[in-house]
């Protein structure tokens, strides 16, 4: 069966969407995510993020760019363009996985394991996307 996407619109969408993803660590997922994309995108993203929930219960934020984006991950050296929505997959898994990490080394296993099972579901929709293969090479570490 498909992994359907909706979008989660507004303000509020977003800050639903963070809560949903980083649970109680969403006020520093948000700060992480924008770090993330700082990080990899080669040009700046417009400040505006949109979020989208998957019927599977997964869900990403991604930068509201018109243009496809060129992202560089530091620690792989894997380098993609990718469409916006895709582009948000990628930068909202390295924040999951990273996140993930430095939750379970400050003794937050409920945290840690709550986002190694958001990154699943957003990779399980991943894996059905058009641009998925490059999504998965870029978010390797």
């Amino acid at each position: 069966m498909p992994i359907l996407p909706f979008p989660l619109t507004g303000p509020a969408g977003r800050l639903e969407a963070l809560r949903h993803l980083f649970r109680h660590g969403y006020a520093e997922a948000d700060s992480d995510l924008h770090h993330v994309a700082r990080t990899c995108l080669v040009e700046a993203p417009t400040p505006e993020w949109c979020a989208v929930g998957l019927s599977n219960g997964g869900g990403y934020l991604f930068p509201q760019n018109a243009a496809p984006l060129e992202l560089v991950n530091p620690q792989n050296f894997v380098h993609v363009h990718l469409s916006p929505d895709a582009a948000g997959m990628a930068l909202t898994l390295l924040s999951l996985t990273r996140l993930a990490a430095h939750a379970e080394q400050g003794g937050d296993e409920v945290l840690a394991q709550w986002m190694r099972d958001k990154a699943g579901l957003l990779r399980a929709y991943v894996r059905q996307h058009a641009e998925g293969d490059a999504i998965r090479r870029f978010s390797e570490e």
